[in-house]
């Protein structure tokens, strides 16, 4: 190896990913196994956004489906209707239809929403559990307060 090809001095990696020694050191195959590190409490917290993620997206695609579906039918009695009575009957399901869908959709994002402030309480309160508090860092409270 040509000697002037290398750099001056070692590159020492940046202050924002210093948090990655933990994460080599203690290794991801120890947080699976129960084992205690400085990562667990963001592990699990990754773990569970995983699967309120997937749990919402499912929700999500099965509303999707179901809402098409309906969409569909109403149309059809939409193309159907003979009458000016039938007509607004299919114009109210249909609208309907997207209402409901709407709503359903705005649940489920809310629980996803639940799901993840759950997450980030427990990130926050695993500096505090590690240090043997109970109670939140002051930092904390006055936030709450806020």
């Amino acid at each position: 190896m040509n000697p002037t090809s290398r750099p001056p001095h070692e590159a020492s990696p940046p202050k924002s990913m210093e948090f990655l020694g933990s994460w080599w050191r203690f290794g991801s195959e120890s947080l699976k196994d129960g084992g205690d590190s400085p990562m667990r409490p963001l592990w699990q917290a990754g773990l569970s956004a995983q699967r309120i993620y997937g749990e919402t997206l499912t929700q999500e695609f099965q509303l999707m489906l179901d809402t098409q579906t309906r969409i569909g039918h109403c149309l059809q009695d939409l193309a159907a209707s003979r009458r000016p009575q039938d007509w607004i009957a299919a114009q109210t399901a249909l609208m309907m239809t997207a209402f409901e869908a709407t709503a359903s959709q705005a649940r489920t994002l809310q629980q996803m929403a639940e799901g993840m402030r759950s997450c980030c309480q427990q990130i926050a309160a695993a500096p505090a559990a590690a240090a043997g508090e109970d109670k939140p860092a002051p930092a904390h409270k006055e936030a709450q307060r806020a």
